[in-house]
């Protein structure tokens, strides 16, 4: 479409609520010069100011109405209601009824009416943040009657307020298992020692095991010297989530929200946490991240297959030698997917697998949970919250 049509097709239409009334002013005006009655002239003249100031009314407002949307804060959680001030202006000196404002809020469509506006009126709404991303509530489109209701004239008004980021809630979550020999506190890696360097060794001090003992270099330096290690490293948690498009925008919700309370638990604990995120803009999340950057990258996260969730898993495997523990998070399940998460548990660290899904009883999903209890691998079911 041209920007010509474009901008023809969204100029202000008049409407006529009650067109019969303009069939009926024909008739009367018929009637009054055929009977020359001076009392029909008078009905006919009045109906014709009623209909002709009433359209005036409202094809003058629209024509100039000017209309702003601005929220009191561009961040919130899902489930927060956010307050919208609304400001409306139109130049008519003729009054108009009431306007019907269609509002946006990027989940749902509200429709506001206003009683007596005036020619610069503000208002106020509630826009309920339903779902986790970012959007742009305001006004699509607002209608303006005249003050018996006889005209309508619908303007578009793309009055669009600030972004409005909607983050992820946290709830409580299971801290995830490490392997029976290294429960997440640390994993003892030696550094590759050169006896003739002195940082590798020191003298002994009361309380030393005597399996730290350096017994030929002591024997050399006639002093009884301790090897010395590396400090702990500590094993990471990887997050690694399935950012096929869920479902529903609840499955999504409960997915993002799972995803950010791990890290968060993850993090608390002092534990190293990773959770990559693949997009038109790849990026990874960590515990140095902080939870204020976490929540809104997870909001604005592409829910875009890409390429298959199982060729993701393969292509993470190189990291499970730095894994302390994997948590795979999905909102579906398929051959392929559970056959790659099975290879994954026997070659590295323990794996927790949490199925966001509706109907934890569905009855398809149980041989591919038997299949994956069978591979050692933990299984746990996240119910979609629709609150």
């Amino acid at each position: 479409m041209s920007r010509e049509k474009k901008a023809r097709k969204d100029r202000p239409r008049l409407t006529a609520a009650i067109p019969w009334l303009y069939g009926l002013l024909l008739f009367m005006a018929g009637i009054a010069l055929s009977v020359e009655n001076v009392f029909l002239y008078a009905l006919t003249v009045m109906l014709a100011l009623t209909l002709g100031l009433g359209a005036l009314s409202v094809y003058w407002a629209g024509q100039t109405l000017r209309t702003e949307a601005s929220l009191q804060r561009t961040q919130a959680q899902r489930g927060d209601t956010v307050p919208l001030t609304l400001r409306l202006m139109h130049r008519s000196p003729l009054p108009v009824g009431e306007m019907q404002l269609e509002m946006d809020t990027g989940a749902q469509n509200l429709t506001l009416t206003v009683q007596d506006p005036g020619r610069d009126s503000r208002y106020d709404a509630q826009v309920y943040a339903a779902h986790v991303g970012a959007y742009r509530p305001g006004l699509r489109c607002v209608t303006v009657a005249d003050l018996f209701g006889l005209h309508l004239c619908k303007v578009p008004a793309e009055a669009l307020g600030d972004e409005l980021l909607v983050l992820p809630r946290l709830f409580p979550v299971e801290p995830l298992h490490y392997a029976p020999a290294d429960p997440g506190l640390g994993t003892m890696a030696r550094a590759t020692e050169d006896l003739t360097d002195p940082m590798d060794v020191r003298s002994y001090q009361p309380g030393d095991p005597m399996k730290k003992i350096h017994w030929k270099l002591s024997a050399r330096k006639r002093e009884a010297v301790i090897r010395r290690f590396e400090e702990p490293v500590q094993p990471e948690a990887l997050v690694l989530m399935n950012a096929a498009p869920p479902p529903t925008p609840f499955h999504r919700d409960t997915l993002l929200e799972t995803a950010a309370s791990i890290l968060q638990v993850e993090s608390a604990a002092g534990r190293s946490v990773r959770l990559p995120l693949y997009g038109s803009h790849p990026t990874e999340l960590t515990e140095r991240t902080g939870l204020p950057l976490i929540l809104e990258s997870l909001a604005r996260a592409e829910m875009k297959e890409t390429e298959h969730f199982e060729e993701v898993l393969t292509m993470e495997t190189r990291r499970l030698r730095r894994a302390g523990a994997v948590a795979v998070l999905t909102c579906s399940l398929n051959g392929a997917l559970v056959d790659t998460v099975a290879r994954m548990r026997r070659v590295g660290p323990p794996i927790r697998l949490l199925l966001i899904t509706a109907d934890p009883e569905d009855p398809e999903l149980l041989p591919y949970i038997g299949q994956l209890q069978q591979s050692a691998v933990e299984v746990g079911y996240v119910t979609v919250s629709r609150e």
